[in-house]
């Protein structure tokens, strides 16, 4: 279900609607790779959701429209033959019971992990197919604000792109970024990382940071958002297995859009005011009279003893806020 702000959450990503205007790109309805994302060493920087289900990928891609796909353009296939994982949790068919042990400690991961390893050092057939459910996945957004107000923000973000499909997809993408807010002092910072091929590393910086003015009216909240500007695809995932047949994964991830220049956007998102509730109105009011004073007594020069455990005791209690505003998705 969509938030106040018309962004939702598919599996381990917020994204906006695959129709929304608020984009200068135009994510492609349905994307094909020939190799398994990245899922780097560390199970929580995994470049694809690995808790998606094979409901969730049916919703998204019926199994005979897979199947018909899979037959055309993965070598060998045969729908007759393949095996559908239920979900990540499932072992590649055939999997010996070493290797089981081996990978077995680290559950979901353990198992994506696997497919990818032997896809790479034996060469064997792997393909992707996927339909656009949301565009746009978040990297991280800003503290709300209640308008009236006019608030200066200064974005940063890098980029490493590290390889190119010959689908001209950027299948090797690396983002970080951080919002600091004027005179708060405080960064907000994130992370999302897919696909990345470190044998193909030609790494390439992008970097932004233009301060820019969002004006907030009255009767209205904002927040700043830095988003990917990529589609979220869901769909399977068709890999060779020990029988010399194949598996199917459910399989979600983002893509780079194809040819689109930019890797990030500034996304300003706006709601009004009679979109929320007595208690959320009151938490957001309160939030927003900690940072107007916490900012005006950093302004001061010269603070003593007193004026620094102060602004202390407003940083904790803006920190404090700021979870509880985030745990009720704001």
């Amino acid at each position: 279900m969509p938030s106040k702000f018309g962004d939702f959450q598919v599996g381990a990503y917020n994204v906006l609607p695959k129709d929304t205007k608020t984009t200068a790109y135009t994510a492609p309805d349905t994307i094909t790779l020939t190799r398994c994302p990245s899922l780097l060493t560390d199970p929580l920087r995994a470049a694809m959701d690995l808790g998606i289900v094979k409901s969730e990928a049916e919703a998204a891609l019926p199994l005979d429209d897979a199947y018909d796909w899979f037959e055309k353009n993965l070598d060998g296939f045969k729908r007759g033959d393949a095996w559908v994982n239920g979900s990540w949790m499932d072992w590649l068919t055939g999997a010996p019971s070493v290797v089981r042990q081996c990978f077995d400690p680290f559950g979901a991961f353990g198992r994506a992990y696997l497919v990818q390893g032997i896809q790479r050092q034996n060469n064997w057939k792997l393909a992707v197919t996927g339909r656009l459910v949301g565009v746009a996945p978040l990297v991280c957004s800003g503290n709300l604000i209640e308008g009236p107000a006019k608030q200066n923000h200064k974005e940063e973000a890098s980029v490493s792109v590290t390889d190119t499909t010959t689908e001209k997809i950027e299948a090797g993408l690396g983002v970080s970024a951080g919002i600091e807010y004027e005179g708060v002092g405080v960064q907000i910072t994130g992370s999302l990382t897919w696909s990345l091929e470190t044998s193909h590393a030609t790494t390439v910086t992008k970097t932004f940071g233009d301060e820019l003015e969002f004006d907030i009216d009255k009767g209205e909240w904002g927040r700043v958002d830095i988003r990917v500007c990529a589609g979220l695809y869901t769909g399977w995932l068709g890999v060779q297995n020990y029988k010399n047949s194949f598996d199917l994964y459910p399989f979600r991830a983002p893509v780079h859009v194809p040819d689109f220049v930019s890797a990030v956007a500034v996304h300003q998102m706006r709601a009004k005011d009679s979109e929320f509730g007595p208690a959320e109105k009151a938490l957001v009011s309160e939030y927003s009279r900690i940072t107007r004073e916490r900012k005006a007594l950093a302004a001061q020069a010269g603070l003593d003893g007193d004026g620094l455990a102060q602004l202390a005791v407003y940083g904790v209690e803006q920190r404090r806020l700021a979870d509880a505003l985030r745990a009720l998705g704001l």
